[in-house]
């Protein structure tokens, strides 16, 4: 047993190592603007499978392949134009290449953090969006449980935003979608074409979404955090036992995730880009 020890300004316990505690920390920095990925040029659109790209696992749909575009740019990113003659969604999915697991042999909670520059709306139901994810689909609407945080546009005429926290809710196993629920969260104030969309794992089926605009400077760690915007529940899949509803994104062996998701969202065909920056995923370790 600790003898609880006291000493000025101090007040613990002797044999303590907080420095063991868990806290955040990063598991995977993925800096897309300093060339993590080398290999230039256009995504792979619609394969139906995944592809390797420098060691990276994704899938990307886009809605309209005419018109849509996710391209790797030298010292810049990922450049979108998302501008699309229809209103589907175009969304990347990038599988985490490795996720340590905590000493019962389950999944930590996860962390993602997005950085964004460039972004170009031109209608008041334009968003973009990043989060967290069970799998990829070659799928309009991408039935699998996830939860991702959007920034929308909610005036086109002079772009102002607000924070969305979303989470998709599908049948075990399902072909398609049963339903996506949406918090709406608070009106951004600086409404600035850059920013950093975060998706925290607070356990128990809840997650929190968090961001702020004007750089891309993305927080990690325990001590600092992104402004709250809200939070959502991805518990209550059909089918589902109480071990799967807990690891959400390994449901089943077909299920192979966690992937970090990117979406983009155009109401019509005129001007819609983003750059996506960088991609840093934290565990709770």
């Amino acid at each position: 047993m600790n003898r609880r020890s006291r000493f000025s300004r101090v007040v613990g316990f002797e044999n303590n190592r907080p420095h063991l505690s868990g806290r955040w920390r990063t598991i995977w920095d993925l800096n897309l603007k300093g060339n993590d990925i080398s290999t230039t040029g256009a995504l792979t659109e619609n394969a139906g499978a995944l592809t390797t790209l420098d060691g990276i696992e994704y899938h990307l749909r886009v809605g309209t392949t005419s018109d849509q575009s996710w391209t790797v740019t030298a010292d810049t990113g990922i450049v979108v134009d998302f501008a699309s003659s229809s209103s589907a969604e175009s969304r990347l999915d990038i599988k985490i290449p490795h996720v340590p697991r905590l000493a019962d042999g389950q999944f930590p909670r996860l962390r993602v953090s997005v950085a964004f520059s460039g972004l170009v709306v031109s209608n008041d139901a334009d968003y973009v969006a990043a989060g967290i994810g069970s799998m990829w689909r070659n799928h309009a609407a991408a039935p699998n449980p996830g939860a991702w945080t959007a920034y929308d546009s909610v005036n086109q005429s002079t772009p102002t935003y607000r924070w969305l926290c979303r989470t998709s809710k599908d049948t075990l196993g399902d072909a398609s979608p049963s339903g996506t629920e949406t918090a709406i969260g608070p009106t951004d104030p600086s409404h600035a074409n850059s920013g950093v969309m975060v998706i925290e794992d607070a356990g128990q089926g809840v997650f929190i979404s968090r961001g702020h605009s004007g750089d891309t400077n993305i927080i990690t760690g325990s001590a600092v955090k992104d402004t709250y915007c809200g939070q959502n529940s991805c518990q209550g899949y059909s089918g589902y036992n109480d071990t799967q509803k807990a690891i959400f994104w390994r449901s089943n062996a077909t299920y192979d995730g966690p992937y970090v998701t990117m979406r983009t969202k155009s109401a019509s065909d005129v001007s819609q880009a983003i750059t996506f920056e960088r991609i840093v995923v934290e565990a709770f370790l």
